[in-house]
């Protein structure tokens, strides 16, 4: 990885040791040691005690404060910045009028927080109203983590080179925080679906995973979800790939069980890739960015229920329909003798229209249905809402190693469509 880079990889840290340095290091009440000697010898009245109190009283803080003095607050970017008060007052009896209304609805919309990153690059999720109550935590006793999680790169490249990078979601996470909660909130086009040719019946529901196998490898160590036990264990082959390949006969690798660890628990190294692999070979690059030492929750802090959360998201994501380039596409057609582009994203409505003719399959084909939607919900346009909520196609160019069922814990097509006919028979009946 070091080579590919181009960079040697950080020490890594131990999360559970960094805190505890820190706590080490700034104790409660967090002041600096008392100077009253060297003072009084820089003022030249060690021998005068009665002088040197006399002066220290009078300019004591509390004969210096007044009750105009202007309030000081510790500024925080983010969270302390105050909008600034309108001069005029509007008089109660305008509030009604829609002119007013509309004004103060768009003041409001403008009144952005000025640290706030760019949307032309990816968006920000807006905080919450809810405030983390004074119990839940302690000053100088929990870390928040930021990870940003990366597209899964395209299996091949036209020009064979390496792809950047780019962000698909940024999270902030506890140390409390175990890893399946990240993981369970990782948004994914792969996540809970089989894929399989659904051309003979492009309405037929697709089956759940009875499985959800995937890891996190983190420095060292391959963290298995392995919450169902039936879940397999992906890190096996490559660890017994790793033993003879060369330059990594002499790396031990880890396992440990991802359900049971948490985030204080991890030794990471900072800006580093890390991977993420699950539903079989759909592979995903994250990064540890930043460490925080929660100091004041008061003004740092959520209620623990909102974490891990999700901080900003990718929203250039979304393809529409080759056809219409209205809606969002539904479905992916592959091997067409009838179209232009291969593979095609289609919206259900054009999908339909154009490959079928009394609900009877028209040329050859295969297709996926990569999303189940209904019309109302294919409609939308959600450029502003979170990942979950889109599909990032550019990620799945080379669709042949997910959708083909080319690994184990998938069916072959022939199968899947003969066990989807059963199923739809059967209700039928």
């Amino acid at each position: 990885m070091e080579d590919i880079l181009g960079q040697a990889m950080r020490p890594p840290i131990n999360l559970k040791e960094f805190l505890k340095n820190y706590q080490d290091i700034l104790k409660p009440p967090y002041t600096l040691p008392v100077t009253d000697i060297k003072l009084q010898k820089s003022m030249k009245l060690l021998e005068d005690h009665e002088r040197f109190q006399e002066a220290e009283e009078n300019c004591s803080l509390e004969i210096l404060e007044t009750s105009d003095d202007a309030r000081i607050t510790d500024f925080i970017p983010g969270f302390t910045e105050l909008p600034r008060k309108s001069i005029t007052e509007l008089p109660t009896d305008a509030l009604p009028l829609r002119t007013v209304t509309t004004l103060l609805k768009l003041k409001e919309n403008t009144q952005k927080n000025p640290f706030q990153r760019s949307t032309d690059i990816y968006s920000l999720i807006k905080l919450p109203t809810a405030i983390a109550e004074k119990e839940e935590y302690t000053p100088g006793q929990e870390l928040k983590i930021y990870i940003r999680v990366y597209r899964p790169a395209r299996a091949t490249h036209e020009h064979r080179t390496l792809e950047k990078p780019v962000l698909a979601e940024e999270f902030e996470c506890l140390g409390s925080n175990f890893l399946t909660e990240l993981r369970d909130k990782i948004q994914c086009v792969c996540n809970h679906k089989r894929f399989f040719d659904i051309s003979e019946n492009p309405e037929a529901p697709l089956p759940s995973k009875e499985t959800e196998p995937g890891y996190f490898f983190i420095t060292d160590t391959f963290y298995n979800d392995k919450r169902n036990p039936l879940n397999a264990d992906y890190s096996t082959n490559i660890r017994e790939w790793a033993r003879n390949a060369k330059g990594l006969q002499n790396v031990k690798f880890k396992t440990a069980l991802m359900e049971e660890t948490r985030f204080i628990d991890l030794t990471v190294s900072l800006g580093f890739p890390q991977h993420y692999q699950h539903h079989g070979n759909c592979e995903h690059v994250f990064v540890f960015s930043q460490l925080e030492v929660i100091a004041t929750p008061a003004t740092q802090m959520l209620p623990r229920y909102y974490y891990p959360r999700l901080k900003s998201y990718s929203h250039f994501n979304n393809r529409l329909c080759n056809t219409c380039g209205n809606l969002h596409f539904v479905y992916v057609v592959e091997g067409s003798n009838r179209q232009v582009h291969d593979p095609a994203y289609m919206c259900k409505k054009c999908f339909l229209s154009y490959h079928y003719i009394d609900g009877k399959k028209v040329g050859q084909f295969r297709a996926y249905r990569l999303i189940d939607c209904n019309n109302e919900s294919e409609e939308m346009k959600d450029e502003g809402n979170p990942a979950g909520s889109t599909v990032d196609v550019d990620s799945m160019d080379n669709l042949a190693s997910i959708l083909d069922g080319s690994y184990e814990e998938e069916d072959d097509a022939e199968a899947s469509n003969a066990r989807i006919k059963a199923e739809v028979k059967a209700k039928q009946k």
